[in-house]
């Protein structure tokens, strides 16, 4: 009998990962305008932002992406399996050696090999940007070790459903990287930033150390790579790695198209990708750190009911949050871009190609995060051709799209729409895929809140659109103080008015979840 601790558990998780990540992805906006305010979003912001990219594009296949997702479930299962610990504490130590093996090398020839690696990675018409981008690529490039061991401390501590400290941990890579711009942009230029990720990295690492410690792990890697466990999570990561890699390799293909386009559009395609990634990180990523481990668990439990029960409300989850910051996001996007960035070297024209893009990514949102979500419940099942097969399918549509669109009056936009309409065509084949496997999925209880979500929206999302008349052009005059309360008063406003309308249309969050099932 699995009782209402086990869903009560995950929901007070999520919760306590929103509030985190939100604050982190606060700190992180901070962090970007700070960027924008000092260095613009052309030029030197256009090289920044793309040569950033390569890196933390890599950390999703050693790190918090690909790894993670094949090595957190096997280190449950090693808990139940061996309570005393040992066999858990074993296997981390392995991927810790794993991961030295892997991107020291990996590292040092990308160092070496500089001159080669970034041209073929990015199209900067401008020889000074593109020496620039080489230069900065040396220094930006050690931070893939250093996120990808902070991502095994982050899942471990995970797996033990301790969600605090690994939330916490970006805000210090947000706060150095602000501080070392503000500190010493004068003397260092770009160079700054880089001083500050790195030193960001390590302080990532360095906060988690006493959880771990305290739950008796070392940070003395090993080599025993003949351990089943870790063998087990080679044979997922494997496939899982493939999937990632085709991920990054679409996202690069769209900084290398944005490189080749006009001045600016880089850093408008990366800074719309965080706005986006405000919502879609503090709800989505919450929602899935949050309920991997339990997919994991139902799934060992060999209990399709309790997995079919646990994905719906997942997805409804997703639904309840990123359906109205979308929509809330698209309507305001100009002032909200305007109010967080429009200052110094950041003009208007910045923020209308920024708020351009936005608005092309933004109805995919909740689509990116199903399909995520779909794909941690085949890798729960320990599946990895399936994910792999549509993930193929997604970049190679979303390289075509993008490939055409790039060419229309969208130019950049046309990037963003490209992306959007992917994961759509992506989630909706794997939720009928998933429809399949799972008797009963999706519920009429299901598709009765849904469509109640939906039908929140619409007077939602009308009132939205009469304040965005009411502003007119203010969006044009750049930041104030005035301007930004403005601004977040009205983002305020929206959450207390999708709260409302979802209580009109009864959509209840403590129905959606219940607190009891049985196993």
């Amino acid at each position: 009998m699995r009782t209402n601790e086990s869903t009560s558990g995950t929901v007070r998780a999520s919760i306590v990962l929103m509030i985190c990540t939100t604050l982190s992805r606060l700190l992180g906006f901070v962090r970007v305008g700070v960027v924008a305010a000092v260095f613009g979003a052309s030029g030197k912001a256009d090289v920044l932002n793309a040569v950033f990219n390569i890196p933390n594009n890599l950390r999703k296949l050693m790190a918090e992406g690909a790894l993670s997702s094949a090595f957190i479930p096997v280190l449950t299962q090693t808990h139940q399996q061996d309570p005393s610990g040992r066999v858990s504490r074993r296997l981390m130590s392995t991927i810790l050696g794993f991961q030295i093996i892997v991107l020291v090398p990996l590292i040092a020839a990308g160092i070496a090999g500089a001159r080669t690696i970034v041209p073929v990675l990015l199209d900067f018409p401008d020889p000074g940007k593109m020496a620039l981008s080489i230069s900065l690529f040396r220094w930006f490039l050690p931070y893939t070790f250093l996120v990808s061991i902070s991502a095994v401390l982050m899942g471990t501590l995970n797996s033990h459903h301790r969600f605090f400290i690994p939330a916490v941990t970006p805000l210090l890579f947000s706060l150095s990287v602000i501080g070392c711009i503000l500190l010493a942009g004068n003397r260092l230029d770009v160079y700054a930033m880089a001083l500050g990720v790195l030193i960001g990295g390590m302080m990532q690492i360095l906060f988690q150390i006493p959880s771990i410690l305290r739950r008796g792990y070392s940070l003395i890697p090993n080599l025993h790579f003949h351990d089943p466990p870790f063998r087990e999570v080679l044979r997922l990561w494997g496939p899982i790695v493939a999937s990632s890699s085709l991920l990054v390799i679409d996202q690069q293909v769209a900084i290398l198209f944005a490189s080749g386009l006009e001045d600016g559009s880089t850093s408008a395609l990366t800074n719309a990708i965080v706005f986006w990634q405000l919502p879609f990180g503090i709800f989505s990523a919450s929602i899935n750190t949050a309920f991997f481990p339990r997919f994991a668990q139902d799934a060992l439990d060999r209990t399709k009911t309790a997995l079919r029960s646990s994905v719906e409300q997942g997805l409804l989850a997703l639904g309840f949050f990123l359906l109205p910051a979308s929509l809330a996001m698209g309507i305001l996007s100009h002032d909200i871009i305007s109010a967080a960035l429009q200052r110094g070297a950041f003009l208007s024209s910045h923020t209308e190609m920024t708020a351009q893009v936005l608005r092309a990514y933004l109805p995919g949102m909740f689509f990116v995060g199903s399909f995520n979500l779909l794909q941690r419940v085949s890798y729960s099942k320990g599946e990895s051709v399936k994910p792999f097969i549509l993930v193929f399918l997604v970049v190679a549509l979303d390289i075509l799209l993008s490939f055409i669109l790039k060419e229309t009056s969208l130019r950049v936009a046309g990037l963003a729409l490209a992306h959007s309409l992917s994961f759509f065509t992506g989630s909706i084949l794997l939720f009928l895929l998933t429809a399949r496997e799972l008797e009963g999925f999706p519920s009429p209880q299901f598709t009765r809140e849904l469509g109640k979500m939906v039908a929140a929206l619409i007077p939602f999302g009308i009132v939205l659109w009469g304040v965005r008349v009411f502003l007119g052009d203010r969006w044009r005059e750049g930041s104030s103080f005035s301007y930004f309360l403005l601004v977040g008063l009205l983002i305020i406003g929206s959450a207390v008015l999708i709260l409302l309308m979802y209580r009109l249309f009864r959509v209840d969050l403590s129905k959606r979840i219940p607190l009891r099932r049985n196993r």
